[in-house]
């Protein structure tokens, strides 16, 4: 006999603040998650009212490339694969 059905998994947010991306980068400390944004280390927010959000694809895409820096031609190639050709 199969044991209970199991719950599907609820789709991950589109979009973290600062507490959530630093529990998924590893549950780094909110500081030291700033710092990492300030020196472009991380991916890059978006901003919606005043509220800075990170994208969930762009921050598991940063981890499974061993955490490029925004600024590498490595990580703008990934991202323009990620978001598809802009017209």
């Amino acid at each position: 006999m199969r044991a209970a059905a199991e719950k599907p998994l609820d789709p991950p947010p589109l979009l973290l603040d600062a507490k959530a991306a630093s529990h998924l980068l590893g549950g780094i400390g909110l500081s030291l998650f700033y710092q990492l944004d300030s020196a472009g280390k991380i991916p890059q927010p978006i901003t919606l009212n005043s509220k800075r959000l990170w994208v969930y694809e762009e921050l598991v895409l940063f981890c499974r490339h061993h955490a490029p820096s925004r600024e590498s031609t490595e990580w703008q190639s990934l991202l323009v694969e990620l978001r598809g050709n802009p017209r």
